[in-house]
């Protein structure tokens, strides 16, 4: 990681009778530029602040709404020679983000649960709602989303070892719709977002029992078997859930 002397200045601010010099700890700091309408704010203080910060190696995330910023930027880079350090998201573009593996990636580390997950999901999904988007206030419908939303991602994590908003949406839509259409899943079933998650979801958890009876030197081959069975039985059960199986991997662990 490069270090940086704090007090090394960026420029000077001089007067007829003072000079002061504005160093990378005035910078790291914070930096507030007021005015009023059209007053020069960002192509003025902001633009000879950009440069600067660039020229020192500085990195940093604009977060912007402004139709011609991104040229702004792009264009303050090729001054600095900073061009190939400019990383642009937007829709459709060449880079992108997938916030929810990266959250999952630090919650798996740090030993957190689903919960936090869930909880930049939901924080993504109300940031877009807007007020008359006809959003019900009943806590049932709350409580059914959020468990949708805990078990989906679940078994994202256990099938695919990582978490997208396509996955999700995929799993969610192929799910059955009841106990009959989980019996008679056709191959074209099978093929479905749902059906697939599960396979690969059952065949991890069916090779790490495996694993740990070959290690343990357990007699018995068995408790992979009963997990399936279990699996299957409890999916084949009525439920008001649409997504049963959570259970059914938890419970199946304790034999």
């Amino acid at each position: 990681m490069t270090s940086f002397d704090l007090d090394n200045p960026i420029f000077e601010l001089s007067s007829s009778t003072d000079k002061n010099a504005w160093t990378l700890r005035h910078a790291v700091e914070g930096v507030q530029i007021f005015g009023g309408i059209g007053s020069g704010k960002t192509s003025g203080s902001g633009r000879m602040l950009a440069l600067k910060y660039l020229s020192a190696g500085f990195g940093g995330l604009v977060l912007t709404v402004k139709a011609d910023e991104k040229q702004a930027w792009q264009e303050y880079c090729r001054i600095t020679k900073r061009e190939n350090d400019l990383v642009i998201l937007e829709p459709r573009g060449e880079h992108s983000f997938n916030f929810l593996q990266y959250e999952s990636s630090h919650s798996d580390k740090d030993g957190s649960s689903t919960e936090n997950i869930v909880e930049v999901l939901k924080t993504v999904i109300r940031a877009g709602e807007t007020k008359d988007s006809g959003k019900s206030d009943d806590a049932f419908w709350e409580t059914a989303l959020d468990m949708l939303i805990f078990n989906v991602i679940d078994l994202c994590k256990l099938a695919y070892d990582k978490v997208s908003v396509k996955e999700m949406y995929d799993i969610v839509q192929s799910i059955p719709k009841g106990k009959e259409q989980l019996k008679s899943a056709t191959e074209e079933d099978k093929r479905k977002a749902f059906h697939k998650a599960m396979s690969a979801a059952l065949g991890k958890v069916t090779r790490k029992i495996d694993a740990w009876n070959v290690h343990s030197r357990t007699p018995t081959g068995s408790v992979s078997l009963k997990i399936q069975k279990a699996m299957k039985k409890r999916c084949l059960t009525p439920c008001p859930k649409p997504v049963c199986w959570h259970l059914s991997i938890n419970s199946s662990l304790i034999i």
